[in-house]
């Protein structure tokens, strides 16, 4: 199934994480940027953002100055990926019917009650009971 828009960036804020692995750290780093140092030969730190547009802006930032860096995006892994993030799923047509399915049930019960208040439903039990007791 398709992905909405919305699923798209439901998946893009929530799931995703910019990963970028530079040589040495940039002095000014924007908000929300976490730096983790690495062991290996190549790069020496590694920049995690979680959002498109800083992730974009920190590698302009990068570009601009002249660093050496990689960049990839990981799928991190939450609790409600689950929902969020299904190969073959689309969020907010499984949110559609959830919702629809628990108003239609709603209704129903609702409905039920009114009819258990009516003399028809108390005539209705008490044919009941006598071809019950037959």
């Amino acid at each position: 199934m398709t992905k909405t828009k919305f699923d798209r960036w439901l998946i893009e804020n929530f799931v995703y994480e910019h990963h970028i692995r530079v040589v040495r750290c940039p002095d000014d780093l924007p908000s929300g940027v976490k730096v983790t140092e690495l062991k290996t030969k190549n790069y020496h730190f590694l920049l995690t953002v979680k959002n498109k547009a800083k992730g974009e802006k920190l590698i302009q930032q990068l570009t601009d100055q002249g660093h050496m860096f990689s960049t990839k995006i990981a799928e991190v892994s939450h609790w409600y990926n689950y929902f969020i993030f299904q190969k073959n799923k689309s969020f907010s047509f499984s949110l559609f019917w959830w919702v629809s399915i628990a108003s239609g049930g709603i209704y129903l019960i609702s409905k039920f009650r009114q009819f258990m208040e009516t003399p028809f439903y108390h005539e209705l039990c008490e044919e009941i009971k006598m071809l019950i007791n037959i």
